[in-house]
């Protein structure tokens, strides 16, 4: 075809009447010509793309014949709202043409919805009444532990993920033995974030350093700090590594430093150090 034919060939469209009809119907009298004409257009674009999207679908998954599901998947892939309601089980149209009341006698397609019978729906028994909803609390934690139950994930250490990943017959090997996870104790570390580990820096380098005021301020934050739970084992861990190393070396002004943290830390009333 020629660039003469292509110019030449009519542009398939909507009629305009059928934009007409659709804005009165939504009271929408005083649309100008332009504007129906540039709807009806746009209208045609949109749906001509959808049904080539459509069709795109349906040879994918080599069928002959376009359903609903393909038409559906193309509004899907264009950010569009599917249209729900339609299902087509035997293939028939489920549309049925009849004479709009009050439209010069045009007609117009409508779906052909199936007529109930009023005493029918007051006869019929009523359905149970849906379970009411309802609101329970469990622990997510104490005391910085997860407690194994059943509204708690499971808890599972990076190496175990790791290994599973390499090699996942072993986890399904674990599987056909029924292992009971229970009696198997996986280590769970935690990570500081880059803020906790500035904060367990400073905070340890000026407990023991030289400088008084430091000192004083890092105890006081020791001792009020509400957000403490995640350093709380590296700390516990630092004072008692210290107190064995200047313990042998009779370092009474280290330890001395390191028992006001120990102090701090109990008069937090945030923290639980009784298992430390």
């Amino acid at each position: 075809m020629t660039t003469t034919d292509q110019a030449k060939a009519p542009v398939l469209h909507f009629p305009y009447s059928s934009t007409q009809f659709i804005a009165d119907s939504n009271q929408c009298q005083h649309l100008t010509d332009e504007c129906i004409k540039y709807l009806t257009l746009e209208a045609t674009g949109v749906v001509r793309f959808l049904l080539q999207d459509a069709l795109k679908f349906t040879r994918k998954c080599r069928r002959t014949k376009m359903i609903t599901d393909d038409f559906e998947s193309a509004m899907k892939m264009r950010y569009l709202e599917p249209i729900v309601g339609f299902r087509l089980s035997n293939g028939n149209l489920p549309f049925k043409t009849t004479t709009a009341v009050g439209t010069n006698h045009r007609e117009v397609q409508c779906i052909d919805d199936h007529e109930l019978q009023l005493d029918q729906v007051i006869t019929a028994p009523l359905p149970k009444i849906p379970f009411d909803i309802s609101i329970r609390t469990h622990w997510l934690a104490i005391d910085g532990k997860q407690p194994t139950i059943n509204e708690n994930p499971e808890i599972v250490s990076k190496a175990d993920l790791t290994a599973d990943s390499l090699d996942p017959m072993k986890s399904l090997t674990k599987k056909r033995y029924n292992l009971d996870a229970s009696k198997i104790k996986t280590s769970n570390p935690h990570e500081l974030s880059l803020e906790q580990q500035i904060y367990y820096k400073e905070i340890t380098e000026a407990c023991v350093g030289s400088e008084e005021q430091k000192r004083q301020e890092a105890i006081a934050s020791l001792s009020t700090e509400t957000g403490l739970h995640q350093i709380l084992p590296r700390v516990v861990l630092f004072i008692s590594e210290g107190v064995k190393v200047n313990l042998m070396q009779y370092n009474l002004a280290i330890l001395i430093y390191l028992m006001r943290m120990t102090s701090a830390l109990l008069e937090n009333k945030s923290l639980y150090c009784e298992k430390y």
